[in-house]
């Protein structure tokens, strides 16, 4: 019943994997199952990169053919690392930013991503002063490890989860 888009946002530095073809595959297989939810069939799905700068993909309809081209496109053709730290902050500010001139938050957030970042702590300050409230996967492939702020959000906040792929 909560209105918003779902946003899958890609941590593009390289951290996740530095063979495109290897995170293009991951992130196919992660929109899929995202946007496969009997429940979001209808909601928009926006595709936002980060790497040196943000790129946005979409919105796209969750169960569209558009979707699926993309989808299939991305595991083809793969997506290509950028040189660069991982910093998470800018998605964070750019909803809060986007949310504030739609008068809504987003109805979700997944972020890919692979490895400790830039500016974590600054992220779980916004989730503790109430200012972002949007719910949120934080999804790393096995063996990569996110910050120790991450992971002790998450055992505070329901709203914030981690998962591993």
């Amino acid at each position: 019943s909560v209105h918003g888009e779902i946003i899958i946002a890609v941590d593009t530095s390289g951290s996740i994997s530095d063979d495109k073809m290897e995170t293009g595959r991951i992130v196919g297989e992660i929109l899929r199952t995202t946007v496969n939810s009997n429940h979001w069939e209808d909601r928009d799905v926006e595709i936002i990169y980060c790497g040196t700068r943000l790129r946005k993909d979409g919105p796209f309809k969750a169960s569209s053919a558009e979707l699926d081209a993309y989808i299939e496109k991305i595991k083809k053709n793969g997506i290509k690392a950028s040189n660069c730290d991982t910093d998470l902050l800018p998605i964070w500010k750019n909803i809060i930013r986007e949310s504030e001139s739609a008068n809504g938050y987003p109805f979700g957030l997944v972020f890919v991503t692979g490895a400790e970042t830039l500016n974590d702590d600054k992220i779980v300050e916004l989730y503790k002063s109430g200012e972002f409230q949007v719910p949120t996967m934080i999804i790393c492939p096995e063996g990569k490890s996110l910050s120790e702020s991450f992971i002790e959000l998450s055992d505070e906040n329901s709203s914030f989860e981690i998962g591993v792929i």
